[in-house]
């Protein structure tokens, strides 16, 4: 991943919904793996009409509380959570095709796009190959 594509700002504009995705959790956080993230209002398409990005991770830090009904339960540490913004996603989850949302609450946020990630009007399909970048625990 290149980090010449990390995206601290206007996480609150990022669409979930229709997207499909996997996580891992890391030490002190959770990596999202999404398909289909939907992006408007933001730096990478600051017009209202939604266009969609192949391949994002979004990156949490310091995780507060995770509440919804997300695929895990994590261990978290007892942390303030004076002032903390709360974030709300969710999508397909890639494992049983349930919809889910989920809201956390966390000290950090960011989006990660891959050097190769596109952006189209149109939702992308599917495909085995990117069923495998959402499975792929090392891809990043």
């Amino acid at each position: 991943m290149n980090d010449l594509n990390i995206y601290s700002t206007d996480i609150d504009e990022l669409d979930t919904f229709e997207a499909h995705f996997d996580y891992q959790i890391i030490p002190n956080g959770l990596i999202l793996r999404y398909l289909n993230l939907g992006v408007s209002e933001h730096p990478l398409n600051p017009t209202t009409k939604l266009k969609y990005i192949d391949y994002s991770y979004l990156l949490f830090s310091k995780i507060v509380s995770i509440k919804g009904n997300f695929p895990t339960n994590l261990d978290l540490p007892n942390l303030e959570s004076i002032e903390l913004p709360n974030y709300f996603f969710g999508g397909t989850w890639i494992h049983d095709s349930r919809h889910r949302e989920f809201s956390i609450i966390c000290e950090n946020t960011s989006l990660h796009l891959l050097v190769d990630s596109s952006m189209s009007d149109f939702k992308w399909e599917i495909t085995s190959d990117k069923v495998l970048f959402l499975k792929n625990k090392q891809s990043m």
